[in-house]
């Protein structure tokens, strides 16, 4: 969990910077009896006046009024998305079935306005920029493979020992991590990730097994419970880390994840093998 949050985090980070790269600046402009009724998005209204204008029916997704001027302006059922008034004026204007609150509206002066919606105030300010169709693409690129992964694991764990091939895919896991160092676009951090996490699980698997089996047969589905319980555990602490390390430079999660998957490698060594003992 930790390394999907990072790696999503980091997706967002990404495609955020080029949304607002395209951010578009209006400025000084005068609209009067003029009707809004498309999306309006990622822009700057900055000293603008607005005269018996009617926004209705829309949605304002990332938009800033700077210093503008709203005079009998009507807002018919407008929905908002990290939408806000700054050091502006709005005077006479309607404000119908919005969700528009008081604090969309910082150091504004607000004179005779009439707010008429029989929707409830919300405090939370959903942002709409949630990029679904990279999500699905992340999740599609590691989950794709783990299934013909774990099948040939299957084979090899008949073949070998446990313990040398729980080294070997956490080693393998730490050498991957370093290409976190190097992520620069959405197609890096999605390879990185999928290689890691199928490794990851691949070898939680195995050291799975390895515990499991060195319990008696009428203790294992026990054992198996804890060690879930571990996973989900060590998962839940992740977040936080690798949620606080998005925002450092890639030095750190690199390293930071090459440490743990060497020395989960390192106490691996210490594992003793009992596939072949029936307790």
């Amino acid at each position: 969990m930790g390394i999907s949050t990072f790696s999503y985090s980091r997706i967002r980070e990404t495609n955020d910077l080029h949304y607002f790269s395209m951010k578009k600046y209006i400025s000084n402009q005068n609209y009067t009896d003029v009707m809004f009724n498309s999306t309006v998005e990622n822009v700057q209204y900055k000293e603008c006046n607005f005269e018996n204008v009617t926004f209705t029916h829309l949605h304002f997704n990332h938009v800033e009024f700077v210093n503008c001027m709203f005079e009998e302006t009507e807002f018919n059922n407008v929905k908002s998305s990290i939408t806000y008034f700054e050091n502006s004026t709005i005077k006479d204007s309607r404000f119908i079935d919005t969700d528009l609150t008081e604090q969309h509206f910082l150091n504004c002066n607000l004179i005779n306005n009439t707010v008429l919606s029989l929707l409830t105030d919300c405090v939370v300010d959903f942002d709409y920029n949630i990029y679904l169709n990279d999500l699905f693409k992340e999740t599609i690129a590691w989950a794709g493979p783990m299934v013909p992964a774990l099948l040939v694991l299957g084979f090899v764990l008949e073949a070998t020992s446990r313990p040398p091939v729980l080294v070997l895919l956490l080693v393998l896991a730490s050498v991957v991590s370093i290409g976190i160092f190097f992520l620069v676009n959405f197609v890096s951090t999605v390879i990185v990730e999928a290689i890691f996490k199928v490794l990851l699980i691949c070898a939680v698997n195995v050291l799975t097994m390895v515990v499991i089996e060195g319990y008696p047969c009428h203790l294992r589905c026990t054992a198996h419970g804890m060690m879930r319980s571990v996973y989900h555990l060590a998962s839940l602490c992740a977040i936080p880390i690798y949620g606080t390390l998005v925002h450092t430079i890639l030095l750190f999660p690199a390293v930071t994840t090459v440490a743990l998957a060497l020395l989960a490698a390192m106490l691996s060594t210490r594992i003793q093998d009992n596939s072949k003992v029936l307790l």
